[in-house]
């Protein structure tokens, strides 16, 4: 799962609960990392797009991800 999140302690309550869940996740705080880890990684099967982000926003960041072929399932939430 692709976890994109802005605010460090937010980030860090989601990454507890994918753990928990036992869900393998990758982080970043900013839409530009995540179109590098996509652009690195190639797919995820779900990602996690905080929809305000600072500089781009998480439902530009969406459209990115998915136009890169990555067939990532978004959700977006504020």
């Amino acid at each position: 799962m692709l976890l994109v999140e802005g605010n460090e302690l937010y980030r860090e309550v989601l990454k507890g609960h994918m753990i928990q869940w036992g869900i393998e996740e990758e982080e970043t705080g900013d839409a530009e990392s995540a179109i590098e880890v996509v652009d690195a990684a190639g797919t995820f099967d779900f990602g996690v797009f905080d929809i305000s982000l600072p500089v781009m926003n998480g439902r530009s960041c969406r459209v990115i991800a998915v136009a890169s072929q990555c067939n990532l399932k978004c959700e977006l939430y504020h």
